[in-house]
């Protein structure tokens, strides 16, 4: 059977699977328009991709789409019923700059700034949060661990510059529903960073405020790939509601860049992760949903309480 949106069974003959496919993507998901659709593409590369690009106004394609495995004959029969790929529009790549505003990389273990300055790798990204204290960032929940002690964040890095130095964690923070069960829809973390010569991180790397999320409006989502040195991916397209959080189309990220914020409208209102770690297709990304839980986990950052010790979560809702 070939599932559509949201694991719903739209199908069970090749012929009526595809047709109910899109019948399935027509109906659509939360937040979306209720045009009808306007293009279908199926991809065999292994992975069927139904996609479906419907007209939201404003200028705005949305597209959602279902996933199934199938066998490469009857991915070949039912090419036969597929719109031109031309239909539908592409999902937008995303692509390196020198730097964004407020990002950096989180490296563990590290100490003192060591491993960031002898160009170690770093292997998770987070944003600087606008906050009262001036001493919180933002990551996925599933890149840290413990108490924070050893994890070491460098905003606005590139190659091997650290123009905004390196800044320990003291303590953090997630959601209960993350600490019982690796829950995805609280893979969110908050983290309070030690003050350096007297300063905050928020005095030397302005932050943003925390937000919900707009379907349709535009956000851009950045972070780092894994690796040593290098620079930050970014990338532009309309955010989506799903049942699980947000999601927006755009390829090229992958490990490391889990953690990176969602800005739109000068707010942050989302994090790579949530559902399977941000996404196991190549032009998808994932978000915990932002909102009334989010906005009280960072009163409890804000708070300056004792922090939570997290388990090991770099594993929890992989692929």
């Amino acid at each position: 059977m070939i599932r559509g949106h949201r694991g719903r069974d739209v199908g069970r003959s090749r012929r009526d699977g595809v047709e109910d496919a899109l019948r399935g993507c027509a109906r659509g998901g939360r937040g979306l328009a209720t045009a009808g659709l306007t293009g279908i593409h199926l991809d065999c590369g292994g992975d069927v991709f139904v996609r479906c690009a419907r007209w939201q106004g404003g200028g705005r394609f949305v597209t959602v789409r279902g996933v199934r495995r199938i066998a490469g004959l009857v991915c070949g029969a039912l090419l036969g019923f597929a719109v031109p790929q031309s239909a539908w529009a592409e999902a937008p790549a995303a692509h390196p700059v020198e730097t964004v505003a407020g990002v950096g990389a989180v490296f563990y273990p590290s100490a003192g700034g060591v491993v960031p300055r002898v160009g170690g790798p770093h292997f998770c990204s987070a944003g600087v949060v606008a906050s009262a204290s001036r001493d919180v960032i933002v990551t996925a929940a599933h890149c840290v661990l413990g108490t924070g002690a050893l994890i070491e964040f460098a905003p606005l890095l590139h190659d091997d510059q650290l123009p905004a130095g390196v800044w320990a964690v003291t303590s953090m923070y997630v959601d209960p529903a993350w600490q019982r069960s690796f829950d995805p829809r609280h893979d969110v973390a908050f983290l309070r960073i030690s003050p350096r010569d007297g300063k905050h991180i928020g005095d030397v790397v302005p932050g943003l405020p925390v937000g919900e999320p707009r379907a349709g409006d535009p956000v851009t989502v950045s972070g780092y790939p894994l690796g040593s040195g290098g620079e930050p991916l970014t990338c532009t397209a309309p955010l989506e509601l799903t049942a699980d959080g947000s999601a927006m189309h755009c390829s090229g990220f992958g490990d490391g860049t889990s953690g990176g914020p969602w800005v739109q409208n000068g707010r942050i209102v989302g994090v790579i992760g949530g559902p399977e770690q941000g996404g196991c297709e190549p032009d998808v990304e994932y978000s915990t949903p932002f909102g009334p839980d989010v906005e009280a986990l960072l009163a409890r950052a804000e708070a300056a309480g004792p922090g939570d010790v997290l388990p090991i979560g770099f594993t929890a809702n992989r692929c």
